[in-house]
């Protein structure tokens, strides 16, 4: 278990810097496509394949196992394997998988991996820019158990145009002086193709650059044809992380003693800076000073580089010399912005100024968004009253239009009642009893009732009791205030089965004897 652990964290400092987050297709591509180039020029294998299997098995390089192990292509360890292992879940539970130092190696590997194998062997006699038929021989050869393998391939090579790789030119640099001691070395860039200069110096004996600003492990392993992994144990590193600008980087094994007999340590420095600052072996210099493994000396110490001491110096963490580290790298800061200040104090002024009308600019957007936003509110606000108000408006139409229709029908109410009377008047009968009829009326506030005594008309016989339906009432409602029967009613009024009647219709309530 406690294996496990640790190269789960030797993985993850191993960490390649394009891992730091997640990754699209496109920028998987433009970060890894001028390795593929070289692979193919290095081994045959089409630099589409390559991309394409680096997309799939990794997913854009954002798998636990791209981003743990560097392992782009999900090869598993297989025997012989003697480095690093990655157990992961795949075809079965808790696989053994490849760690590699970088991307780089992972590609590297890859290549060697279908190179070196009998079985890929035939793919090789397929023409370079034959992408499909090297998909299908990589599933018929048995790379990946997935049936759809080929077509996945064949699909992310033409969605993204990979196969125009499978026609650039050699990236390889064409060296055209060889590396001697303190003599610089004119070499290509693989990504411009331009001469960059690079000079080679001897520390302790041993060949090795300086670094500086932009320095990669493995564009120095392309032009001096030494693999990562090798590099990477010369300088006792495992990861680039440990690396400072301005420090030695060996091409060579460093030796077990340095060319002085001691130093004193200064602030921030540790035994890793030690090593690459004499070129000697950084488990040496613990093993001369007694020291375990990654102890720090005290400030004012001092180190032996060529002979075993007798007692262990005064040691602090490695945190602490961090600390150091950073507070020294602040310090350089503010030194370097004051000279920078004082140099180029007109020059900053005018940065400043140009800040201050940005900044003016900038706050006025912002006033301008949030006029526009205060102005929107009030309009919605606005539109939300009015609303409301014509909501109030209709509600006191509709009323109004309802009184006027209760007035209406009580206006012809009372003109049917007068033009009852007018009838009545005009023709009285002696023979007719005088017996008042009583009407019920509406009025504005209530439904009260309004007693009139009025005769018969033409169609009601003189002598009938009749009542002028009131609004609200029903031929129950009438016969229950005349103390009638409903059937007395019906046969009054020669109505059938339906009772439906309407304000203002004459019902006779009892006929003449």
């Amino acid at each position: 278990m406690k294996k496990t652990i640790l190269i789960a964290i030797i993985g993850l400092f191993a960490f390649d810097k394009a891992h730091a987050q997640n990754m699209s297709r496109e920028a998987y591509i433009s970060a890894y496509a001028k390795w593929a180039v070289l692979e193919m020029y290095e081994y045959g294998i089409p630099a589409s394949i390559t991309l394409a299997q680096g997309i799939l098995e990794s997913g854009s390089g954002n798998s636990d196992l791209a981003k743990f192990a560097n392992n782009h292509f999900g090869i598993k360890c297989h025997k012989g394997w003697e480095g690093l292992k990655y157990y992961h879940d795949d075809d079965s539970i808790q696989e053994c998988f490849r760690v590699y130092p970088t991307v780089l190696e992972s590609y590297r590997d890859h290549s060697l991996f279908l190179r070196t194998r009998s079985r890929y062997a035939g793919l090789f006699e397929l023409d370079r820019t034959d992408y499909v038929g090297w998909a299908r021989g990589l599933k018929a050869a048995g790379y990946a158990t997935n049936p759809k393998y080929p077509e996945m391939l064949i699909l992310s090579i033409e969605d993204f145009d990979l196969y125009e790789y499978d026609m650039y030119p050699d990236p390889r640099p064409e060296e055209i002086a060889n590396a001697q001691s303190n003599q610089k070395v004119i070499k290509k860039d693989t990504l411009t193709n331009k001469p960059v200069e690079e000079e080679i110096l001897i520390v302790n004996g041993r060949k090795c650059v300086k670094i500086k600003k932009g320095f990669n492990v493995a564009e120095l392993s392309f032009k001096h044809n030494i693999s990562v992994s090798k590099l990477y144990k010369y300088n006792d590193i495992i990861s680039e992380e440990m690396l400072d600008t301005g420090m030695y980087f060996f091409l060579e094994k460093k030796e077990n003693e340095g060319q002085v007999d001691f130093h004193k340590v200064k602030t921030g420095e540790s035994m890793f800076q030690l090593a690459q600052m004499y070129g000697v072996k950084l488990q040496r210099i613990y093993d001369l000073n007694l020291m375990e493994k990654y102890m720090q000396p005290m400030v004012g110490e001092m180190i032996y580089l060529r002979y075993e001491r007798d007692t262990a110096p005064k040691v602090r963490t490695y945190y602490e010399v961090i600390q150091e580290r950073d507070s020294l790298i602040e310090k350089r800061k503010q030194l370097e912005m004051r000279r920078r200040s004082g140099i180029e104090k007109a020059v900053v002024e005018q940065r400043y100024r140009l800040q201050i009308e940005q900044l003016k600019n900038k706050n006025k957007d912002e006033e301008i968004k949030l006029a526009e936003m205060e102005y929107q509110i009030n309009k919605l606000k606005k539109e939300q009253e009015k609303f409301q108000k014509n909501k109030e408006s209709r509600k006191k139409e509709i009323e109004r239009l309802e009184q006027e229709e209760r007035e209406k029908q009580e206006i012809k109410l009372e003109e049917k009642i007068e033009e009852k009377k007018e009838v009545f008047e005009s023709n009285p009968s002696d023979n007719s009893p005088k017996t008042p009829i009583f009407i019920k009326t509406t009025s504005d506030t209530n439904s009260s009732v309004k007693s009139k005594a009025i005769s018969t008309n033409s169609i009601v016989k003189p002598g009938d009791i009749t009542h002028i339906v009131g609004q609200g009432e029903t031929l129950f409602s009438i016969a229950r205030k005349y103390s009638v029967s409903l059937s007395e009613l019906k046969e009054n009024n020669m109505m059938g089965d339906d009772l439906n009647i309407k304000i203002g219709q004459e019902i006779i309530i009892q006929k003449k004897r």
